[in-house]
């Protein structure tokens, strides 16, 4: 992918309404890019995150060594954050969460069973 490519993709990122901004990083973790205007907090992404998104490809290689982590999601109730690690670089994509979508419909996406909806086990002695 060339370098016009690589910023067209970035800047189409950056037009969604929701999205906070964009972080590049290199393979040694420095922010090559960043659309978010503090150095400060896109530099505490760039610190804590690479190492978040290796412990997950981790786990993911552990339970099946033929595959591999292709993106990390994390949400929390200000923010959803997208990780896309690739050998070579990293992206960041943070984006704030919609104050209009509510918890059901959040979960209602999602594939994972509720503790209060998984089915009832049967205990045996």
């Amino acid at each position: 992918m060339g370098q016009t490519e690589v910023e067209t993709t970035l800047q189409r990122i950056s037009s969604f309404e929701d999205v906070v901004g964009t972080i590049v990083l290199d393979v040694e973790g420095n922010v090559v890019r960043s659309t978010i205007s503090n150095e400060d907090i896109s530099a505490k992404y760039a610190a804590q995150l690479p190492g978040l998104a290796a412990m997950a490809r981790s786990a993911v290689r552990e339970l099946d060594p033929q595959n591999d982590l292709q993106m990390l999601r994390i949400k929390s109730h200000l923010h959803e954050i997208i990780v896309l690690a690739d050998l070579y670089f990293t992206i960041i994509v943070v984006q704030s969460c919609s104050s209009e979508q509510s918890e059901t419909e959040t979960f209602a996406a999602s594939p994972v069973i509720m503790p209060e909806e998984a089915p009832p086990q049967e205990i045996r002695s």
